[in-house]
């Protein structure tokens, strides 16, 4: 059993004012299934996170949000990533949406689309760009943050998504100043990243000052047979009884849960809740967690951006 875990951090003092939990466990045979002939088909169970933060070149818009980009355009939006929205939640903070590959978030200024499977989310920038200027009143990307593991199978996937090096091309296109990085051995399991680093002069002002924020990533691969086979018809007859016998509804208490278990097998689930952060240390525990239980750490990054600090871990489980 092997989990990676990537905490990207603000600057000392800083809290998220809202929490989001988003669970996807690869499904059987589908639309983003690959086949690999005799008539097996693979499904990608690698995600692709997207999340910008929007901003306008003064800060004078206070009226600008995302929320307003209507329903169908989010859709048609979504036609071009390949998957579709299959279930919806909401609060004052956030608009969650479950996916047919995984969750899409929007708030008052950022979106978060995260995708399994053969998805494209790349492709939806351009178009994403300009629904946020025409709907929202956001005319500028304060920062975004592009991410992924490497891929079981990388040649499955459909253009720009196979290499790293073909999403990184696409992504300059569209914001000169962008850099990628890659944590983790590079001939094993390893992260990819691309985020903004522009210079000073060309900073966009938020339309509300500084906003908390902290992001909390685990990864998990080669999970035990026995516990995946929860998320699947034969062991659960619907989402709840799935999130409840997983105890995923134990993680984050009291939140608001959006659950879906497709058919024969797989799961996607969204959570909110207003809870403030509790992992605001985290980042830095990790750096002398040598050991977490049975669980035993094979690497570790720190990495220091404009806005943010990374921390990347590894770890594993005998006998994986």
């Amino acid at each position: 059993m092997r989990a990676q875990n990537f905490e990207t951090a603000p600057r000392p003092g800083k809290n998220r004012i809202f929490v989001l939990f988003s669970v996807c466990i690869p499904r059987g045979t589908d639309s983003s299934s690959s086949s690999m002939g005799d008539g097996v088909q693979y499904f990608e169970g690698v995600e692709k996170l997207l999340e910008i933060w929007f901003g306008t070149a003064t800060s004078a818009d206070g009226g600008a949000d995302l929320r307003k980009i209507p329903r169908n355009k989010l859709e048609n939006l979504l036609k071009i990533v390949r998957c579709e929205i299959i279930s919806f939640c909401r609060n004052d903070r956030v608009d969650a949406y479950v996916l047919s590959e995984s969750s899409m978030f929007v708030s008052k200024r950022r979106f978060i689309l995260k995708t399994c499977g053969t998805t494209t989310p790349l492709l939806c920038l351009e178009p994403l760009l300009v629904l946020a200027e025409q709907y929202a009143g956001f005319t500028d990307v304060e920062d975004l943050f592009y991410s992924r593991k490497n891929y079981k199978r990388p040649e499955l996937q459909v253009s720009p998504h196979q290499h790293f090096d073909e999403e990184v091309a696409l992504l300059d296109t569209l914001f000169p100043d962008g850099a990628a990085y890659c944590l983790g051995a590079i001939n094993k399991d390893c992260w990819y990243l691309y985020t903004l680093n522009p210079f000073p002069e060309k900073a966009v002002k938020p339309i509300s000052g500084s906003e908390p924020d902290q992001t909390l990533e685990i990864l998990m691969t080669d999970l035990d047979p026995d516990i995946m086979a929860i998320f699947s018809k034969e062991e659960c007859l619907n989402a709840e009884e799935a999130t409840k016998k997983s105890g995923i509804d134990k993680l984050i208490p009291n939140m608001v849960i959006d659950d879906f278990l497709f058919e024969p097998c797989g799961y996607s689930m969204n959570g909110i809740s207003k809870n403030t952060s509790q992992a605001k240390g985290s980042s830095k525990e990790l750096q002398y967690l040598g050991k977490i239980r049975d669980w035993t750490r094979r690497d570790i990054q720190l990495c220091q951006f404009k806005n943010y600090d990374l921390t990347y871990a590894f770890y594993s489980k005998f006998p994986s």
